[in-house]
């Protein structure tokens, strides 16, 4: 037995077919009564489950729920390219509306260093997703936006925010703020993108990251891990 719901994630209205019903309360804070318009239709078959069980190697029953969820995220990651949004790995904060994303390899401290924005900025400062936003193009510019999926800590909500900047951490003893050439930006950003496995996303999805370099500023943080870094990274608010 299936169970079918709508979310509606980077404006775009998402009608979901599931086999589990903890795969909706999963989604409850993105939650919408049926649209009229269904921008996204995606289900999830016995078939798909067993896939994506194998990518992440959990093979009992009771890992099922949970793979359901990953293998959600990654149908509606496939499909958002062609709605001009991608999905970017990233520690998304947004600071008196606008937003600045933190982005580098799992591990390098990207948690870490919006958790210290949080803590010098305090209200001002409010976590948008710490793992895997969407980025989405509309007429006002780039966009990220929140979903379900924000990480171990759990930290993110339902909002959107203007990208006004995106820093690529690197470890370092001293802290140095540089901007990135939309040459020297490109790579960095392919690294952390979702690359769809559909030839016609993924055309649209390297289009879309080199718009990015193109029009937001993107910097290398070379930085610690402590309240000096927030006051080098800081400056690309300014």
């Amino acid at each position: 037995m299936s169970v079918k719901f709508f979310v509606r994630m980077a404006d775009e209205n998402i009608a979901i077919e599931a086999l589990h019903l903890s795969s909706m309360e999963y989604c409850r804070e993105y939650l919408i009564d049926e649209p009229e318009i269904i921008d996204i239709s995606i289900s999830v078959s016995v078939a798909d489950l067993e896939i994506e069980k194998k990518r992440y190697e959990m093979t009992e029953p009771s890992d099922e729920p949970y793979v359901e969820t990953l293998c959600i995220f990654r149908k509606i990651a496939e499909a958002m390219p062609l709605k001009r949004a991608l999905l970017f790995h990233s520690s998304a904060i947004s600071v008196d509306g606008n937003a600045y994303l933190f982005t580098a390899p799992s591990g390098t401290g990207k948690s870490t260093h919006t958790r210290l924005w949080r803590e010098a900025l305090k209200e001002r400062a409010v976590m948008v997703n710490d793992d895997k936003p969407f980025l989405k193009f509309t007429d006002e510019g780039l966009f990220v936006y929140g979903n379900p999926w924000t990480g171990k800590e759990g930290l993110g909500q339902n909002m959107s925010a203007p990208v006004k900047g995106i820093c690529y951490l690197v470890q370092a003893p001293e802290n140095s703020l540089r901007r990135l050439s939309p040459d020297e930006a490109f790579p960095f950003l392919c690294t952390q993108v979702y690359m769809p496995e559909s030839e016609d996303a993924g055309i649209e999805t390297y289009e879309m990251i080199g718009e990015i370099t193109e029009n937001i500023p993107v910097y290398e943080l070379k930085c610690t891990p402590d309240s000096r870094a927030f006051e080098e990274a800081f400056k690309m608010t300014k």
